[in-house]
């Protein structure tokens, strides 16, 4: 079985959330992001890139196998919401090139409303504190889910 790396900056950044097989090899790399993007939300989250390298978003690297990644797109709603792609993801090991995630597709992006789906949110916030990510980003996640943007 070929073995992936995708990274999740939503639904699975607890680890809990995901049944990783070690007989398979499969695993946790890490805490990890993406510089120059941000989160967007229609209305659950997606990636957008921005041109500023401070923007970043947050998440969990792992190494799955393609076949489980591809069940985590489906699980995320590709292809009707979301499509893969692939990014350059930062940890304290170095970066990991092709790295997988799932972004909203175009369609997502023109129909879905840019409310926040504030159950997404928790979830996020939630991790994001067990995590221990930088508090900027905490503090981002809080005040989206108090204003509703």
């Amino acid at each position: 079985m070929k073995l992936v790396r995708f990274f999740s900056y939503s639904l699975y950044l607890d680890h809990r959330s995901i049944e990783l097989d070690t007989n398979a090899r499969e695993g946790i790399i890490g805490i990890g992001f993406l510089p120059a993007s941000k989160l967007i939300f229609c209305p659950t989250p997606t990636l957008e890139q921005t041109s500023d390298e401070e923007d970043t978003v947050w998440g969990m690297l792992y190494k799955v196998t393609e076949k489980k990644a591809d069940d985590l797109g489906v699980a995320l709603g590709c292809p009707t919401l979301y499509e893969p792609s692939r990014h350059r993801i930062y940890t304290i090991y170095g970066p990991y090139n092709n790295c997988i995630s799932y972004v909203a597709n175009q369609e997502a992006l023109l129909t879905g409303s840019r409310k926040p789906d504030t159950s997404y949110l928790e979830i996020m916030r939630i991790a994001a504190r067990k995590l221990k990510l930088p508090e900027p980003y905490q503090k981002f996640l809080d005040d989206t889910i108090k204003l509703g943007v």
